[in-house]
């Protein structure tokens, strides 16, 4: 994020905007959906009660390409169901070390 706003306040004269996004948990090929009861429990931490998909992270890439974003600079987006607004540690099940969201890329 420093590098963004770093680069945003060399390159603005140039007309070229530097913003981030931020993907929260994202349902991915890799890692998709787990059986109903785990994505449950895996997705209480997250405000939205579920995980995003690609799509979801491509819109938000979008907005930053189109002209609706032509003031927006240094920025970084979090597309993340709400999970950094409600505290990355928002329940003690997540706090716990080595805790993760539920969704292991190992599967």
């Amino acid at each position: 994020m420093n590098l963004a706003r770093s680069m945003t306040m060399e390159w603005s004269e140039h007309r070229i905007r530097v913003n981030l996004v931020a993907p929260g948990a994202i349902v991915t090929p890799r890692i998709p959906l787990r059986e109903p009861e785990a994505e449950r429990q895996a997705c209480k931490v997250i405000p939205m009660g579920r995980r995003g998909t690609t799509d979801e992270i491509a819109n938000a890439i979008t907005f930053f390409l189109s002209d609706l974003s032509s003031y927006v600079s240094g920025q970084t987006l979090a597309v993340d169901g709400g999970y950094l607004a409600a505290g990355l540690f928002a329940t003690p099940e997540v706090a716990k070390p080595g805790a993760t969201l539920g969704i292991d890329a190992k599967q």
